[in-house]
């Protein structure tokens, strides 16, 4: 009856829901070199935001967070298949990683799935441990953010989004910031529009979201910066996907980090 139906769709749901948490790796990640935290949290069972991190080379670290189109369980199926494409490439790559190209990649392979119906906002991120460089290839996903730099806390960066979108523009924005100062200290968020609009529900200009971070990154400290933000987006994860990331750069060096996880 229509009952069980509706019993039977809300656990194939769950179930869609806690498979798609399985192949998005772990949320805590540290290296003598960095640290990383990640909140993710669907408006529904299962949701259309994603992230994913690679070690590139010998002294690179690359972070990625994303939305795709569609809802439920048609969003969910299409993050495991951009995730299953990163991973891919990665492995194909041997760890030398050109963003922009793995931008183009993503876009004609969402093109041959599924033409415009399988679309994705992407914004990929590198750090370059070595030189103190951060490149970054956006496909119309919300820019990073420098949140606080040691004696530079003003040195923050928030621009609008560019207009393309894997799956339907085979264009891409990249970009090459700093060099920073070798002694570390930086914490840079990346984030989804569903987070952006749980800290701006009015549509506070992108400098007046950088100031918000950037006062309670000063109020609450590294320590509880991460715990703080998540609790700000909370309530917003009832009407949509919210994910962030924060990524703390201890140090740059010329040693090559070592993934380790942390409990």
């Amino acid at each position: 009856d229509s009952l069980t139906r509706h019993y039977h769709m809300i656990h194939e749901l769950e179930t869609t829901g806690f498979l798609q948490e399985k192949i998005l790796p772990q949320k805590v990640f540290s290296t003598d070199h960095l640290q990383l935290e990640i909140f993710s949290r669907s408006a529904e069972a299962a949701g259309g935001d994603f992230f994913a991190y690679y070690p590139n080379g010998t002294n690179r670290f690359d972070l990625h967070i994303g939305d795709v189109t569609g809802h439920s369980t048609s969003a969910s199926l299409l993050t495991a298949y951009v995730k299953g494409q990163l991973d891919g490439y990665y492995k194909s790559q041997q760890g030398q990683v050109n963003l922009k190209d793995l931008h183009h990649h993503l876009n004609d392979n969402l093109l041959m799935v599924g033409g415009e119906s399988a679309s994705a906002s992407l914004l990929s991120v590198s750090f370059d441990l070595d030189r103190g460089e951060v490149c970054l290839s956006n496909s119309g996903h919300p820019e990073p953010i420098l949140v606080d730099q040691a004696d530079a806390a003003n040195q923050a960066y928030f621009r609008k989004r560019n207009n393309c979108i894997l799956g339907v523009l085979a264009a891409f924005q990249a970009k090459m910031v700093g060099p920073f100062d070798v002694t570390g200290n930086q914490v840079f968020l990346l984030c989804s529009d569903g987070f952006v609009e749980s800290l701006n529900p009015t549509g506070h200009t992108p400098k007046r979201f950088r100031t918000q971070l950037q006062d309670i990154y000063s109020t609450y400290g590294e320590g509880h910066f991460v715990e703080h933000l998540a609790q700000v987006a909370q309530p917003a994860t009832d009407r949509d996907d919210v994910t962030f990331m924060v990524l703390k750069v201890k140090r740059w060096g010329r040693k090559a980090p070592q993934l380790q996880k942390t409990s």
